[in-house]
């Protein structure tokens, strides 16, 4: 914990006569998964979340986060120095309650909340009898910056073969459905994804640092503060490239009444800076998010080459771990050698996110990451989770295979079994549509509770294309209210989580197709389960040959890239007599 943050802001909240601090770790674009630095909770209390909230009282701090990252907070902390609560309203007005007089202002950083999660807080909280208000500060300008560095990203186009559709199709097309002047997106994966470009600010990322206005008529401003992004020709034409700190100044000089954006995807502070400046900013009815959700006929057969070669990549990690003694690896050494396989794959650029590689236990931290200097050794484990995933030119992967090292008890093989079991359920049915996402987590959940079998985290989330590990939509959870449309690409997930013991989960990614109204799911992941999870007992014969012909597939597809070890051990392994 960073006590000196922690003094500085209550004394600020004192001397400016605000009651608590409310802090989330998204960067000014809202980016969830963004650089650490970037990150305001994780510089006060060291706490690396894509997802949480912190609240900063005088005399105490409170975090709430969401069921994925629950145990890793239990861990890190002690109730003495933070209590740690699961995220939803009603647990925020509870501590409220208990820890708030009549009249409580809690600050919150406009900056990094959007417009519409800072309504809904606001909302919840005046019930509390409490407000919440906008709070400038400059707690973090020692330790936090507002941007990523610049000087080692090169901003670039994508290729024609690899544009889903061309960025004039994409401007027109939001132009023709403009009801007012213009439309801010704010959305760093939205502005990758319509300008068909990339850059490398933010970690395990490939989408570009900015902002975007686009006009009824007139020139668009990209709003970034990249020197390089000038060097892209095609915005020389039809944009104007201003920093963050001149793009207001610039809005101003093109005398625009009205204009229209993402509630959920503006933060507060931008959207108050517009309105300050008598421009009239209402809520946008064109639907980016599922304009971009729907893969086309390009971006699906590239999808298909970037899983063959990272399908390559993870299979060849499997094999290496089946013929290698644990003992000699860590975690982390791991992660570094499956990021090894990766880089010798055709058009691989980065990893998609931190790999989750744990041992035993430390599976059951459903976002646990090894550190160099903290992880656990090889030495006597019984199983190895890896949940990782890949950039590569022609897409995005995520993946989360669990590997046996040494006999697996029967109680462990069935449940790992009756996950499996789930997932071939799914795959080899077809669906009515139209498909609510709901559909596919209460399938999935209803099997393995039927086995006592119960996960709190999602059971799926869309890929974007060489973008966000991480789309919306769709999002397979309980309270989802998204449809599954034809050509989504989206992962599902399904697992089991023992505290202080193990962790299980199988991760695929699929791609819906419909016909004659019905929609299945396409497993487009290319590695193979580790049999020696497995309780055969377990599957019916129509399963076990699934897996069988899964298996034979991934061998054929992958046997001339194999050496004559690999071979023999995916067969010894892998392949089901």
């Amino acid at each position: 914990m960073n006590n000196s943050i922690i003094k500085k802001i209550r004394i600020d909240l004192k001397k400016n006569k605000f009651d608590g601090y409310l802090v989330t770790n998204n960067d000014i674009h809202l980016n969830e998964n963004t650089n650490l630095f970037l990150k305001p909770v994780f510089q006060v209390i060291g706490f690396d979340s894509s997802f949480c909230y912190l609240i900063i009282l005088q005399k105490k701090i409170a975090l709430f986060t969401d069921g994925r990252y629950l145990v890793q907070a239990k861990k890190q902390f002690t109730k003495k120095n933070i209590e740690i609560y699961e995220y939803n309203i009603k647990n925020i007005n509870l501590f409220l309650n208990n820890n708030f007089k009549y009249g409580s202002i809690l600050g919150v950083d406009s900056n990094r909340i959007s417009l519409n999660k800072f309504k809904e807080f606001k909302k919840n909280i005046f019930l509390s009898s409490s407000t919440l208000l906008p709070y400038k500060n400059n707690f973090f300008s020692s330790k936090i910056s507002s941007f990523p560095p610049f000087n080692k990203s090169l901003p670039f186009s994508l290729p024609k073969t690899h544009t889903p559709r061309s960025f004039d199709r994409n401007i027109n097309l939001i132009r023709s459905k403009l009801k007012s002047d213009a439309i801010l997106i704010w959305d760093n994966s939205q502005i990758g994804y319509l300008l068909n470009i990339r850059s490398f600010e933010l970690d395990n990322s490939t989408k570009p640092f900015a902002g975007l206005l686009i006009t009824k008529k007139g020139k668009n401003i990209l709003i970034s503060d990249n020197p390089f992004i000038k060097n892209i020709s095609k915005f020389n034409k039809n944009f104007k490239i201003v920093t963050h700190n001149d793009f207001l100044y610039d809005l101003k000089l093109l005398r625009i009444k009205k204009i229209e954006t993402d509630y959920n995807k503006i933060n507060l502070d931008i959207f108050q800076n517009i309105r300050f400046s008598n421009i009239d900013i209402i809520e946008t009815k064109i639907e980016l998010s599922q304009y971009i959700s729907i893969k086309q006929p390009n971006e699906i057969n590239n999808i298909k080459k970037a899983q063959f070669e990272d399908g390559l990549a993870v299979t060849k990690f499997l094999l290496y771990l089946k013929n290698n003694n644990m003992n000699m690896h860590s975690e982390f050494s791991l992660s570094q050698i499956l990021l090894n396989f990766r880089k010798e794959r055709i058009n691989f650029f980065r990893n998609s996110f931190d790999y989750i590689s744990a041992f035993d236990a430390n599976a059951a931290k459903i976002h646990y990451k090894p550190l160099k200097n903290d992880n656990l050794k090889g030495i006597n484990r019984s199983m190895y989770l890896i949940d990782s995933g890949g950039h590569y030119l022609e897409g995005t992967t995520d993946i989360t295979r669990v590997i046996a090292i040494k006999k697996i008890p029967v109680s462990i093989q069935n449940i790992y079994t009756h996950i499996l079991n789930a997932l071939i359920d799914i795959e080899s049915k077809n669906f009515k549509y139209p498909l609510i996402a709901l559909k596919i987590d209460y399938e999935v959940r209803n099997k393995l509770a039927f086995n006592n079998i119960h996960y709190s985290h999602g059971t799926g989330h869309g890929v974007g294309f060489f973008n966000d590990v991480h789309e919306r939509p769709p999002v397979i959870s309980p309270k989802s209210i998204d449809l599954i449309k034809n050509n989504q690409f989206f992962s599902i997930e399904p697992g089991f989580y023992v505290e202080n013991k193990y962790g299980l989960r199988i991760e695929n990614l699929y791609l819906s197709k419909l016909k004659n109204s019905k929609i299945t799911l396409n497993n487009t992941t290319l590695v193979p389960y580790d049999l020696q999870m497995i309780n055969f007992k377990l599957l019916t014969k129509k399963n076990i040959n699934f897996i069988r012909n899964y298996h034979i597939d991934i061998h054929n597809k992958y046997m001339s890239y194999f050496t004559e070890d690999e071979k023999k051990i995916f067969k010894k392994y892998f392949l089901i007599n």
